[in-house]
């Protein structure tokens, strides 16, 4: 049950990056960035003594899969 769970976050963290971030990726792509993007974020955001819970942890996740997208970008230019 928590894989399901992960998974849809993910994909709902995942599609609202993409449309921030004016791109379009697979279903899939879209999953694991959202997830990634979670931890990454949360991790970030730790780094810098911010601490989220609720609402902020979910922006604090966009944030995270926003900043990945701007990466992988990068590298694949």
């Amino acid at each position: 049950m928590v894989i399901i769970i992960t998974l849809i976050t993910g994909l709902i963290i995942g599609v609202v990056a993409d449309k921030i971030m004016n791109t379009n990726h697979s279903t899939v792509w879209t999953i694991v960035l959202g997830i990634a993007g979670s931890s990454f974020g949360k991790f970030l955001f730790g780094m810098l003594g911010f601490h989220t819970t609720g609402f902020a942890s979910f922006v604090v996740s966009v944030i995270g899969a926003c900043l990945l997208i701007v990466i992988a970008n990068k590298i694949a230019d």
